[in-house]
């Protein structure tokens, strides 16, 4: 039995681990008074602090802990138990609340649900007891096996059942969540008690190499865990004591090996050993072995890439200097790495295997919690120089990106310091003989001051990439060399079709004042060569390159002119390197029939994105850069093999592509330089974006240095890519107001801020549109309109964007920065016609569909291409499976995302799901817009129903419309109302329309009718069942969800439901019709994971084994029509229901032989993925369990 009364100055991190299972740790327990300490949570959306046992319990234990209150705003606080070192998602926690005391589990649900703290709970109440809150509170859970006993103080309060958890576990401790955001609020614990620790094992083994040879100081971990580490000895021997038993991982590395992962079984009381081999690392398997700097590529003169396994070694205290960690012989690091990924990531010690997107596994940010690893970390490792290096040439460095202060040591010898979060840092290493061997030291500083530094959405949102980030690489280069290549597209156009074309080259060289760059582009598909010679003055040239029969760039068609750029001096070639650029012209123009010489009406006076020309309608979306292995650092560019590819560059840009995006928006950060070449060589359009700083303003200097630093940088690094079209300077004011909920309407200093970086942007930048404060007020430097809205359903956005658009016309100072607004306002801007994004908001119930109503919103933006630990909203999950949305055809065919993001489109002016009548006459707005380039022959426009009936059988062509359009390009049309009578005999219905052209279907739509109080009378030779009318329902967690006429039951993990059936007569044969699932609860709202979560169901007649069902999964998207629409359709709505979703439909044959009159039970049993009974108006097909029956 352990007791902690916290007297410590700090926790004891030998019994406590201080965690958060999301997003980065800003915060550690603190003292309040002698022995109290307050223990620190965040909002629902960032939840996941938590006070964590070191030691194990066994499945006989106790956890007690005594609270002596806690903040105004905070939910309360609890104790339990949490499944060691998986996800969040395996917990039991006894919850005491302002009202009452729960028994809770983790309910499935993905963390920070669909983007909305209103989504679905993230937990289930398995039982609860009301309470008046009085302090203080002692809580004591008690484990036996799976049975929980719950306790205030030494009373009797709770009891339940609850298969959660088996085998041993962790005590927990923490604060409940709040509902405010980015503060944390605090519960004061007293004390803890814990009791009934788990036997422990110790394991040990030897490491050797692949000629059986020992490998000296090879590091050896658990994963998942932050304080298993050793290394071994001379001979290559290890012991790692006080092991958890059960099925742990070792994961083994040392400098010049790879990574090696092995699972052992940790038996209390026997010998665990092991021998395990490492394998030593090759060009071929060295990670992240590319080239990493594709726009300025010096690559075929030689280089060395230095990823791999470092040593490594935090330094919380900042003692490495003092104690010369930077010598050669200084002791061996602690433990090693995997460069170039950050510290705070699963790559980094190789535990990729751990990334779990249901809720992120506490190792994504194990070392993340700043406190507890401090600002500092060290890495070293041995490299030799090619013998293939001249030996007169100095030796180039090159760290790809590193976070953020960067110290570097050769040979004992200092070599400076670099500060910068995205730049590629070069140190001189000077003049390395070729086959010499030398030692590298890198000390990398992640400063806590966070004002001084572009973090973007590191603080808060998602977890850090502290450390080295990026590839690091080793090259030779001559004194005179180059330092800049500079392309930039110029280019005119005539009625479509380009009138000239030219390349406006700006060289830069260093140590060769009067040298010459010989410049060669070669011309995509042609080969065709253009040369010049720009003569040097004062080491800087430029020349405007003359392009004939040019060959442009353009949306998935990423023509470049691969570029090489020679130095030559006295006639001989120096140096050279390689970038590419693309012949593309983006602008803002009027619309046809939109400019002012068309109209004077302001209002319909609008511009468009113009691409080589023409009118560009951009359906975009944001991409934060994240994943769930490497943090910012993509696992790699495109590994073959189902687990190499997700986490790859080319695959998150190839289901960018596939799923009918135009534009990707790197948001609040920069991403790497092999991720903006693919862009470019794939012709994905790309917004780029500053990282800015949530809690920043330009009054503070530390954060002027760091924002120009970034940007300059930025406009220097990413100047010749044609697949960036829009830069934003800022986003959300972040790093203007100190927060991202305002607009300096009346500060001088902020506007000049934005203003002034919008034109610095634009003057580095004259082929790039550029926005000044993404989503927020704008300035006058501002070249294009974007909004950032999240409205929930149809009429409340229609709303929203009526009003934006009436709102948006040259000379309105609407979201502009003008002093007219108010009497303290500043600013001199205005609006000049300028596109209309609506740049964020969610994809819900089909407003990115919504949208296409409204011509004068030149496109849009949604979240996200993939999930991440904050926002679940995206067609990849955060470890890269992809999702289903639920789309069909009017076959009912399975659709992909690629209905919605469609260049045509026809939408209806109604909500997604329509609630209606049998026999109502329903009239529907169809509006169509056709902004592909594409010229039309004979457009016809298809309506077709499609009826669910109370059978759940799809019915279809119920009704059939056809009339021809015009189809206009560039044109959103209001076609004439259609008109129908909603079917009878109906329960549900599909209404699809699509436009066809000459056989091809060019775009296709649908809503969906939840048809009210329909077949709900009993009909002859049938016999239904609510779901809700058991006799008995056993198993994990039964849940309910009724409501007058709506029912569905789910049974998570094993159980049984039971219930009565009465034959009115003798029958000859019976056919048990039913819809039902699984229920593992991991898909997300709307959406359907790649990974399935199945089950099986036995059916039992009187007793009798009848058939087993194997619903492959619990898929929750478009197709649960029924479920969606009994819950309003508004996923804002689900936090009191939960997520039905829907199952599969299954014909059951009852015994022949058992179908006499009078009372039969029907039993239904449930393997561990659980089970959900779909009942009427609840799930895809809408029906009772329904017994079909022959006399």
């Amino acid at each position: 039995m352990l007791y902690d009364h916290f007297t410590d100055e700090g926790l004891n991190l030998s019994i406590w681990q201080f965690c958060n299972m999301t997003t980065p740790c800003l915060e550690m327990p603190y003292h309040v008074g002698n022995s109290c300490i307050a223990l620190p949570e965040h909002d629902i959306w960032n939840e996941g602090n938590c006070l964590l046992s070191r030691a194990f319990l066994q499945e006989s234990s106790v956890v007690a802990a005594e609270f002596t209150g806690w903040d105004e705003e905070c939910m309360g606080c609890g104790v339990g138990f949490y499944a060691g070192n998986s996800s969040f998602g395996k917990y039991v926690l006894l919850a005491a609340t302002n009202d009452q005391i729960e028994l809770r589990v983790h309910s499935g649900s993905q963390n920070g649900e669909a983007f909305m703290s209103g989504g679905q709970p993230k937990w289930l109440v398995v039982a609860k007891v009301a309470w008046n809150k009085t302090f203080p509170v002692r809580l004591t859970l008690q484990r036996e096996g799976k049975h929980y006993t719950a306790k205030l103080f030494d009373n009797f309060l709770l009891e339940a059942d609850i298969p959660e958890i088996s085998g041993d576990a962790r005590a927990l401790i923490k604060a409940l969540p709040w509902h405010e955001r980015f503060e944390a609020c605090h519960a004061y614990l007293d004390w803890a008690m814990i009791d009934g620790f788990a036997p422990i094992c110790t394991l040990s083994g030897q490491i050797l190499d692949n000629k059986e040879r020992p490998v000296e100081c090879a590091g050896i971990h658990l994963a998942g865990f932050d304080h298993f580490f050793t290394l071994t000895d001379q001979e290559g021997f290890f012991t790692l004591e006080n092991v958890p038993r059960g099925k742990q991982v070792l994961i083994v590395a040392a400098e010049g090996f790879l990574f090696t992962r092995r699972e052992l079984c940790c038996i209390p009381g026997q010998l665990n050993s092991c021998c395990i081999h490492l394998q030593t690392q090759t060009p071929e398997t060295t990670p992240r072995r590319e080239y990493n700097r594709p726009m300025f590529d010096r690559s075929g003169h030689g280089w060395l890439s230095l990823n791999g396994t470092w040593q490594f070694q935090f330094d919380p205290n900042n003692v490495g200097v003092k104690e010369h960690w930077y010598e050669e012989h200084a002791p061996q690091y602690d433990r090693h790495i995997r460069v170039p990924f950050s510290w705070a990531s699963l790559m980094g010690f190789g535990e990729e295997h751990l990334a779990c997107g249901s809720t992120l596994h506490e190792m994504n940010t194990q070392f993340n919690n700043y406190h507890l690893t401090g600002e500092y970390a060290w890495y070293r490792r041995n490299f030799t120089i090619p013998d293939s290096f001249p030996d007169n040439e100095h030796i180039i460095l090159h760290i790809g990106a590193s976070s953020n202060v960067t110290y570097v040591w050769l040979d004992n010898d200092y070599l400076g310091m670099r500060e910068d979060e995205y730049s590629d840092l070069e140190f001189d290493l000077g003049l390395l003989e070729p086959g010499s061997v030398h030692v590298l030291v890198v000390k990398v500083q992640f400063p806590h001051d966070i004002l001084s530094h572009n973090m973007g959405k590191q603080i808060f949102w998602f977890s850090s990439a502290p450390g080295i980030w990026q590839s690091v690489w080793i090259e030779p280069r001559a004194e005179a060399h180059l330092t800049r290549v500079r392309l930039t597209p110029i280019l005119d156009f005539t009625n479509g079709v380009c009138t000239h074309a030219a390349v406006l080259a700006e060289v830069a060289a260093e140590n060769a004042p009067d040298g010459i760059v010989e410049m060669t582009l070669t011309a995509p598909e042609t080969g065709r060569l253009y040369q010049v010679d720009i003569p040097l003055c004062a080491g800087e040239g430029k020349t405007e390159i003359i392009i004939d029969d040019p060959k442009l760039w353009e949306y998935r068609h990423g023509r470049l002119y691969e570029v090489l750029s020679e130095l030559i001096i006295g006639g001989k070639g120096i140096d050279s390197v390689r970038s590419h650029v693309g012949l593309r012209k983006v602008e803002c123009r009027w619309l046809p029939g939109h400019s002012p010489e068309d109209t004077d009406d302001p209002l319909e006076q609008y511009q468009y994105l113009y691409l080589n020309d023409l009118p560009f309608y951009v359906i975009g979306i944001l991409d934060q850069c994240y994943n769930a292995f490497g943090i910012y650092t993509y696992r790699s560019l495109d590994e073959e093999g189902e687990e190499g590819k997700r986490g790859s560059i080319r695959y998150d840009i190839d289901r960018t592509i596939a799923y009918g995006y135009n534009l990707s928006r790197v948001h609040i950060k920069e991403n790497e330089p092999l991720w903006y070449n693919e862009c470019d060589r794939r012709g994905l359009l790309v917004w780029t974006e500053h990282p800015g700083n949530f809690y920043a303003t330009p009054e503070d200097p530390r954060w002027q240095k760091a924002y120009y630093r970034e940007l300059d940088g930025m406009l220097e690094r990413l100047h010749n890519h044609p697949s960036i079209v829009i830069v934003s300077t800022i986003n959300e004011s972040w790093g203007v107001e100190g927060c991202h909920v305002s607009t300096p309407w009346e500060n001088e200093l902020r506007y000049q801020f934005l203003r002034d970086n919008g034109y610095r942007a634009k003057k580095a930048w004259p082929h790039v549109l550029v926005c000044d404060n993404s989503g927020f007020g704008k300035t006058e430097a501002c070249e294009i309109n974007d909004f950032h809205y999240y409205p929930a359903e149809h009429w409340e956005a229609k709303e929203r964007w009526e009003t934006l658009i009436q709102s948006c016309y040259p000379g309105s100072t609407y979201n502009y920065i003008n002093r007219v607004r108010a009497p303290h306002c500043v600013g001199e801007a205005i609006q000049s016609g300028k596109p209309i994004f609506i740049s964020e908001f969610l994809h819900i119930n089909g407003i990115d569909m919504q949208l296409r109503m409204f011509q004068k919103i030149a496109g849009y933006l949604r979240m996200n291409v993939a999930s991440h630990e904050m926002e679940d909203s995206g067609p990849l999950t955060a470890e890269r499976y992809e999702r289903d949305y639920g789309y069909v055809d009017h076959h009912m065919n399975p659709l992909g995302y690629d209905m919605v993001n469609n260049m045509d489109m026809v939408v209806a002016d109604c909500n997604r799901i329509e609630h209606v009548h049998s026999g109502q006459k329903l009239s529907i707005d169809l509006y169509t817009s056709h902004f592909a380039w594409r010229d039309m022959k004979n457009p016809v426009l298809h309506v077709t129903v499609t009826g669910i009936d109370w059978l759940g059988r799809y019915i279809e062509g119920i009704i059939t419309i056809e009339r021809s359009i015009d189809f206009k390009p560039f044109v959103v049309e209001l076609q004439d109302t259609i008109e129908f009578t909603v079917p009878e005999k109906m329960r549900g219905a599909y209404v699809f329309f699509y436009v066809e052209d000459d056989g091809d279907i060019l775009c296709r739509n649908y809503i969906q009718l939840y048809i009210e109080e329909a077949c709900m009378d009993n009909r002859m030779g049938e016999i239904t069942i609510s779901p809700g009318m058991y006799t008995r329902a056993d198993g994990n967690y039964v849940q309910v969800f009724q409501e007058e006429g709506v029912c569905a039951v789910s049974v998570c993990g094993k159980g049984e439901l039971r219930y009565v059936v009465e034959l009115p007569e003798t029958i000859t044969a019976s056919l048990l019709i039913l819809e039902a699932g699984a229920r593992e609860g991991k898909n997300a709202i709307k959406v359907t994971d790649e990974i399935l979560f199945g089950t099986q169901i036995e059916v039992y007649w009187d007793g009798k084994y009848t058939d087993t069902l194997k619903p492959q999964d619990d898929p929750s998207d478009e197709r649960a029509l029924f479920s969606n629409g009994s819950q309003g359709g508004n996923p804002y709505n689900y936090r009191n229901t939960g997520r039905l979703g829907y199952g599969e439909r299954f014909e059951v044959q009852l015994p022949t032989n058992a179908l006499e009159a009078g009372v039969h039970e029907l039993i239904l049993k449930s393997s561990g993925g659980g089970m959900t009974i779909y009942g009427r108006y609840t799930g895809r097909y809408g029906m009772d369990p329904t017994i079909v029956f022959e006399s």
